[in-house]
């Protein structure tokens, strides 16, 4: 069973920069995946925002990747983004479909389905992990990790921002930020839509949503949704259907005009989602006595007391009553396991313990803004909001009892203060932002565990080598608090005629208090208080030449970094855990970013695309190390590699052929490397850093879009093709060095929606949509724990899904 929540609920640069070849305008799309969206629509699709399909003929693309409003064929910034119609048309249901629609961009779930980690650039954290997140969420500009897993309903926009954020949002980031907009509250008139949505796997789900005019500078908003779908893999254990949806959100907006100077607005949004959670499959092992590409054993734990060698520790038949008491335990041990799971696909497996989820979430955010003349105003964004997660695994994916369970607990609360002056001066050949940012989390993070169970006859034999009875247990658990404050400016010139100059700075202050509950009595005393205080500034120098009226230069140099903290999961001593202690130090980056956009014509046809490649070098970058700590048990320990170099091509391009017609394509190119040692010994384990998790080395996708106004007020006709592939990509960061078999092949995705909007003008539309419909078995990613049980796990990814979506709106 799930543990139940708690009452408590609180929360210069080096090398050389990479030249722009000699590009075409028509290589990159100005990303209509590209930032914060403000269009001119006709009717839209019921449930997306007011945004028409992106690049129809006159369109204007408007943008706030950079905290004010700017066409984004002139923002020096590589953004990607996708309206509300956009999430509808390409049937974008969860954040994790956000990965397909924006290459470049990783997203994946190891603690359960309804946390999410975000991997852009190769910033991004790992499974356990305490470091703040590389790439950060907002919702209306608000920091939170409080989304719902089903929160993609009733959205304005969602925007992918990429390199370092650190000048102008928020808390620090080194990779990028996810920006979420909701849909506005409207003063035009009482409207609304109701959703139903239908498919295989007894998938069903109801949206629906309400707005409701206050006067005539008054409205309230008000939106929902129930998501609900049986599992992909079976257990064939006991036949349950694992990685089920079982969750539901619902959304409140206030939008009020106070005379003509002041708006406010108020959002609030509160969500469950409960289940089996997501499934962990047996992928790879370590074989005894194997030895890693860097000349170092190889952990093999599992293989060693998982196996008919049990026998010759713990006497014979000892491996045989194991069987007998977990069905579906193979004859040749754990590795025969995998190659059997391996045989099987990922669609069905065999696993001795429960999975489960239980969790919820909510925010609640004011937006103020008050415009003290033509040109200045002053805006204030404060929010709180709360996170609670239970997940369940079976954490060694097996019928095997190496692991009983693993249940990680995380909950936090977050409250943040913004104030920002924004405006423009001298004529408007200056634009400026200036503010102050507070922040503070408190959260508590946690992971209880059963393991070692090795069978009737072998544990009351190995339980006195091991210290006591078996199987082990042991709770690890930490408090943290943290708060940042920071003050940030902001300020772009036009040095002459279409050339610009920006440059922001912000400087921050972390403090980071730790106190340890539970894990490494008796050799540590629990309620252990550690704390530290980091400070470092980030900035950002921009570059921005308009050549044309259709084409677009920047340059960017920019800085930022992220917070040291403490391991909760490694012994309560302020030291490295080089030295046998759980802290690490911040993380800092330097990034230079070149890019060309272009907005218009190549003929007669209408274009918009980007090319932007980038090169970043970290210091001290954080990574994670999976462990066995003696008398302890399992754990883990962010550490401090020397550093990185990243750097890369992003592009994206797409073509108004006719009215009707719509192709695109984009793609994504990076290539990581570590620089400095890269070789830690870490309480007897060594740990050599030698692959880059979440990183794939190639991305890309294409799509057709087609659209068509019916004879007789039938109604539009809109079908749309999209195709996403990616080349491997490594689950874990030493995958050629202690966690071998850590790699996961590439695969395509092949993904389709047609249906009649407005049927007969009667507000009536209706879809059919499938993806993944070549049915592709594959994997989204995993957890190597090769260093630590000398196993490693995959995630499997969804099947062929497919159903139809009924709206009315009125």
């Amino acid at each position: 069973m799930l543990r139940k929540p708690s009452s408590r609920r609180h929360w210069l640069f080096e090398g050389t920069i990479l030249s722009v070849a000699i590009a075409c305008p028509a290589i990159a799309h100005a990303q209509q995946d590209d930032a914060d969206v403000s269009i001119t629509q006709t009717e839209a699709e019921p449930g997306a925002a007011q945004a028409s399909p992106a690049l129809n003929t006159g369109d204007q693309i408007v943008v706030t990747a950079r905290r004010r409003e700017e066409s984004l064929s002139q923002t020096p910034v590589s953004v990607s983004v996708l309206s509300g119609d956009d999430l509808q048309a390409r049937s974008i249901n969860s954040e994790a479909d956000l990965q397909a629609a924006t290459p470049g961009l990783i997203v994946r779930s190891t603690q359960g389905s309804s946390q999410f980690n975000y991997a852009i650039r190769g910033q991004s954290i790992d499974a356990f992990s305490v470091s703040q997140p590389g790439v950060l969420t907002y919702v209306n500009e608000f920091q939170t990790n409080a989304l719902n897993a089903g929160s993609l309903y009733d959205i304005g926009s969602v925007q992918v921002l990429k390199g370092p954020q650190g000048t102008l949002f928020g808390r620090n980031t080194t990779g990028g930020a996810v920006l979420f907009s909701t849909a506005e509250p409207e003063f035009g008139g009482f409207e609304g839509y109701v959703r139903g949505r239908v498919g295989n796997l007894d998938a069903w789900q109801a949206e629906g949503m309400l707005n409701i005019p206050i006067g005539d500078r008054a409205a309230f908003r008000v939106a929902g949704i129930v998501d609900q779908r049986d599992g992909f893999v079976r257990n064939l254990v006991d036949g349950e259907r694992l990685n089920n949806i079982d969750r539901w959100s619902t959304r409140a907006s206030l939008r009020v005009e106070i005379g003509d100077s002041i708006e406010t607005s108020f959002v609030g949004e509160y969500g469950q989602s409960n289940g089996n959670g997501d499934v962990l499959l047996a992928y790879s092992s370590n074989l005894p006595g194997s030895i890693g590409s860097d000349g170092v054993p190889l952990a093999s734990n599992i293989n060693v007391f998982y196996s008919p060698i049990l026998d010759t520790l713990a006497g014979p038949g000892a491996y045989a009553a194991l069987q007998a008491a977990y069905p579906g335990s193979p004859d040749g041990g754990y590795s025969e396991y995998v190659a059997i799971q391996r045989a099987l696909g990922n669609r069905v497996t065999y696993l001795d313990a429960d999975t489960g989820l239980d969790a919820e979430s909510g925010y609640i955010i004011n937006t103020t803004s008050i415009d003290i003349s033509d040109n200045a105003q002053i805006k204030n964004i404060i929010g709180y909001s709360y996170n609670r997660n239970f997940s369940l695994f079976d954490q060694d994916g097996s019928p095997l009892p190496f692991y009983g369970y693993v249940q990680t607990r995380n909950e936090v609360e977050s409250f943040s203060e913004e104030l920002q002056l924004s405006g423009e001066a001298f004529d408007g050949r200056i634009s400026y932002i200036i503010g102050g940012y507070y922040s503070n989390e408190q959260r508590t993070s946690g992971q209880t565990f059963n393991y070692f169970d090795l069978g009737p006859v072998a544990n009351p034999i190995l339980g006195p080598v091991f210290g006591g009875a078996l199987p082990l247990g042991n709770r690890l658990e930490g408090d943290f608090d943290i708060s940042s404050i920071g003050g940030f400016a902001q300020a772009t010139l036009e040095v002459v005629d279409n050339l610009n100059f920006t440059a922001g700075f912000r400087y921050t202050e972390e403090k980071n208090r730790f106190t340890s509950v539970s894990g490494f009595t008796p050799f540590f005393t629990n309620g252990t208080m550690e704390s530290r205080t980091d400070s470092d500034p980030s900035w950002s120098l921009s570059l921005e030449y308009r050549a044309t009226p259709s084409l677009f230069l920047y340059g960017t140099y920019r800085g930022s970094w992220r917070g040291g903290g403490f391991n909760y999961n490694a012994p309560p001593v302020n030291a490295s855990a080089e030295l046998g202690g759980n802290t690490f130090d911040p993380e800092n980056i330097e990034d230079v970013e070149l890019g060309i956009k272009f907005d218009g014509y190549l003929g007669s046809v209408r274009t918009r695309a980007n090319l932007a490649v980038y090169r970043s070098w970290v210091d001290n970058i954080q990574r994670i190390a999976y462990l066995t700590f003696p008398n302890v048990g399992p754990g883990a320990a962010t550490v401090n590699a020397d550093g990185a170099r990243f750097q890369g091509l992003e592009a994206d391009v797409s073509f108004q052929l006719t009215p009707e017609l719509l192709v695109g394509g984009s793609f994504n190119f990076s290539d990581p490397e570590y620089r400095g040692g890269t070789q830690q010994n870490l309480f007897g384990t060594i740990i050599n850093f030698t692959t880059f998790s979440d990183v794939t080395r190639y991305s890309g996708s294409g799509f057709i879009d087609y659209t068509t106004v019916l004879p007789n007020n039938a109604g539009d006709l809109r079908a749309r093709l999209d195709v996403y592939a990616q080349s491997s990509l490594y689950f874990s960061n030493y995958g050629l060095s202690g966690a071998p078999g850590t790699q996961i092949s590439p695969y395509e995705l092949v993904n389709f929606r047609v249906g009649i909007d407005d049927i007969g003008g009667s507000g009536v539309s209706a879809a059919f949509f499938a993806k993944n419909i070549l049915d592709q078995e594959y994997y989204v990613g995993g957890i190597g724990l090769g260093t630590a049980g000398g196993y490693n796990l995959a995630v499997p990814g969804e099947p062929l899904t497919y159903g139809l979506d009924v709206s009315i709106r009125f």
